[in-house]
């Protein structure tokens, strides 16, 4: 125990009454001792602050914190990442659960390659604890189709780009990774300048994903363990049930921002054709109160270089197969 390294554990939560024991306590009963488990309540209105209080009294490694008022969802993850003191850190969503070996199967990762910014594993949907125990938690998210193992972090990002929001073998929720602690505290962004108004401090969808592609810029390589090692609560008050509207506009938002902004990653042509992809997908998915001009007007798709008419659906996989090598 002496070397290993201190993990922090980080647990934004507000009005989690019903879930928050089933998630501290998974983080609790990691069987990866060296950590800390932070917990900071948002000002919450249910009973999730007297539950906190009640688990702290019985383990030291528990820290909680309550913010006077409810400073927002992403604020509220910049405060809990900040009291971070481990040289890793997790985020643990206040209705998710983590798998007991999480930690056991991913620092060794990021200790043996010094290279490596994060560390993560595939996800299940479950909607009641009795999946998880009879093994009936639905589908698995991020799966690399890969051995455990050590990659680019150029194919991470460009894997980003390839398909839907959650078709994707590569993650949108740093809730299945493990960060260098201090990538994760630079790479935690509150609002990102866009042209839809959109707060993205209130929304809390986009800022996960760009802590994966910032951490990918920083360092090469990344690392990916063939397990499932985290479960994500589906019911109808999560994030991304009640913002589902929304999740595809603003996950394009953020992917062709980053795209324009940081465009040495990518060839001309991949730039073009990841562009033309992203706006396609925006049309094709408008049940976000946006019309087509208000989509085409988007300044980061005006030098897109293929009209969405004249570039088919075979034609991007086509070219996509090119550009990927696949």
């Amino acid at each position: 125990m002496k070397n290993e390294p201190l993990v922090s554990i980080v647990i934004p939560a507000y009005n989690r009454e019903k879930y928050i024991q089933d998630c501290v306590g998974s983080a609790l009963n990691q069987t990866y001792q060296n950590i800390e488990v932070i917990v900071t309540d948002n000002c919450s209105t249910d009973n999730t602050w007297n539950i906190l209080i009640e688990m702290a009294s019985k383990d030291d490694r528990l820290k909680i914190y309550r913010n006077e008022t409810n400073i927002g969802p992403v604020r509220n993850w910049e405060t809990a990442i900040s009291r971070a003191e481990g040289k890793y850190s997790k985020i643990l969503w206040s209705d998710d659960l983590m798998h007991v070996k999480f930690l056991e199967h991913t620092v060794p990762y990021l200790e043996a390659h010094t290279d490596a910014g994060f560390a993560y594993g595939k996800a299940k949907v479950f909607t009641s604890s009795d999946q998880i125990e009879d093994g009936s938690a639905s589908g698995v998210l991020f799966n690399l189709h890969k051995e455990s193992g050590v990659y680019s972090s150029l194919d991470f990002i460009k894997g980003i780009f390839k398909v839907g929001t959650f078709e994707t073998s590569y993650p949108y929720s740093p809730a299945c990774a493990l960060f260098k602690t201090e990538l994760l505290k630079k790479n935690t962004v509150i609002d990102i300048e866009n042209d839809f108004n959109i707060n993205f401090s209130k929304e809390a969808i986009g800022n996960d994903l760009l802590m994966f592609l910032l951490t990918a810029i920083d360092l090469p390589r990344f690392a990916y363990v063939d397990e499932v090692l985290v479960y994500f609560r589906s019911h109808t008050e999560s994030i991304s049930t009640l913002s589902s509207n929304k999740l595809d506009l603003i996950y394009h938002i953020v992917k062709s921002k980053f795209l324009n902004e940081n465009s040495e990653l990518f060839s001309k042509h991949e730039r073009k054709i990841y562009n033309t992809i992203l706006k396609r997908m925006l049309l094709a998915n408008r049940n976000n109160g946006y019309g087509i001009c208000d989509i085409s007007q988007l300044h980061n798709f005006k030098d897109s270089g293929y009209d969405r008419f004249t570039v088919g659906k075979e034609n991007i996989k086509g070219i996509l197969k090119k550009i990927l090598g696949r």
